[in-house]
């Protein structure tokens, strides 16, 4: 009785075995038909996908980095800054030559202006001088004057007249420099603006963001 009973035992441990195993075997078969196919596995940790080079626009020293491999970063976070103090430099000189321009060129538009009033007082000194010279020919006739003092009036006529021609000379010459521009379009400013704007580039270039948001992966710097 004993024996018959271990046999019965034994054979339903079989049953069980063998169920437990059928079991396993289709509930992997099943994994492997509606997911395990699907999976990729790799030993590096990245998977394949839209890889973005990112550079510098520059050369330099680095002085930080902002991000590892692996990290996730957004667009235009810092990754990398290098050293500026060469460009800020040169920023800071492109910024004193345009505000020596700028100086310059109001200069310049002031000895326009300054040019038209000697331009107007020499007119009334020539006016004036031909005042007294007909006012002096008409004393000359009375016999009130001598001839001396008329010809010394002639003689200043002729001197107010190359005055007044010497002065409409300079504005032509001032005028030229600043003729049909502003100070903001005028060619020096213009000239020294540009130069403040590529010394800013230089120094926004510096930084090195990230291009688009994502994972950093194969850092070599």
């Amino acid at each position: 009785a004993a024996t018959t009973k271990q046999a019965a035992r034994s054979r339903r441990c079989r049953l069980l075995g063998a169920a437990g195993a059928w079991i396993a075997v289709t509930g992997v078969a099943l994994w492997w038909l509606f997911a395990g196919q699907y999976r990729e596995t790799t030993e590096d940790a990245y998977v394949d996908g839209n890889v973005v080079a990112v550079t510098a626009q520059v050369g330099g020293v680095v002085t930080a980095i902002g991000a590892d491999d692996t990290d996730y970063v957004s667009a235009g976070s810092k990754m990398v800054k290098l050293d500026d103090t060469d460009a800020r430099l040169a920023l800071a000189r492109a910024e004193a030559q345009l505000a020596r321009s700028v100086r310059q060129v109001r200069a310049q538009y002031a000895k326009v202006g300054q040019s038209r009033a000697n331009l107007q007082l020499r007119e009334v000194e020539l006016a004036k001088a031909k005042a007294d010279l007909a006012r002096r020919r008409e004393l000359l006739e009375g016999g009130a004057i001598s001839g001396e003092e008329v010809k010394h009036a002639g003689d200043a006529v002729h001197a107010a007249t190359a005055a007044l021609a010497v002065a409409a000379q300079q504005i032509v010459g001032s005028s030229a420099l600043v003729d049909r521009t502003t100070i903001a379009t005028n060619p020096e400013v213009l000239v020294a603006s540009s130069k403040v704007r590529d010394a800013w580039i230089a120094v926004y270039r510096t930084d090195v963001p990230a291009p688009v948001t994502g994972m950093v992966t194969k850092r070599n710097v």
